[in-house]
């Protein structure tokens, strides 16, 4: 299998990026296990394919030469997974790391393929989904649990992001 995606058998550790649609993948998987539901061994198997596709697409893009901005970068994605409930300002976070906003943004994207902005919203979303699976909050509580006010504001965000408002979404996966 990790020939078919050309991964060196030599290397046992693979640098994917920290992209969030990897932590929904595994999210996934993990459930699929749990849950045992008919057909989840094909399923896993397609999960893993799809975390395959990407790593190896992520391995053929150019990566940032300057060890500066990765780490940088590295450290921002860090923050965001952390405080992404909080009320995050890229230009401020720029600021405290004296980097301009507009080095700090270029660099974002071309290293996690989004702007920070986007990075931050999807951390969210990917949150908000799994509260919606795993919980029975109300949707206003798991707005504000991850960094909305307006839960009505947060309601459209997630409905254009996901396809579904978060009650269709709720209502979907408890019929799964």
């Amino acid at each position: 299998l990790l020939k078919k995606y050309h991964f060196p058998a030599k290397d046992h550790v693979l640098y994917s990026g920290t992209s969030p649609i990897y932590q929904r993948l595994f999210r996934t998987m993990i459930q699929e296990l749990q849950l045992r539901k008919p057909n989840y061994e094909q399923l896993l198997t397609m999960l893993l394919h799809q975390i395959f596709l990407l790593t190896h697409r992520h391995s053929g893009e150019e990566k940032i030469k300057n060890n500066y901005a990765q780490n940088e970068i590295e450290r921002a994605t860090n923050y965001f997974n952390e405080h992404y409930q909080s009320d995050i300002s890229i230009e401020e976070y720029a600021a405290s790391r004296n980097i301009s906003i507009s080095w700090f943004i270029r660099n974002f994207k071309h290293y996690n393929g989004i702007t920070p902005l986007n990075y931050i919203l999807s951390v969210r979303i990917a949150n908000a989904q799994n509260l919606l699976e795993t919980t029975d909050y109300a949707i206003s509580e798991i707005s504000s649990i991850v960094g909305y006010d307006n839960p009505l504001y947060f309601s459209r965000l997630f409905k254009k992001q996901t396809g579904l408002s978060p009650r269709e979404y709720r209502r979907e996966k408890a019929e799964d």
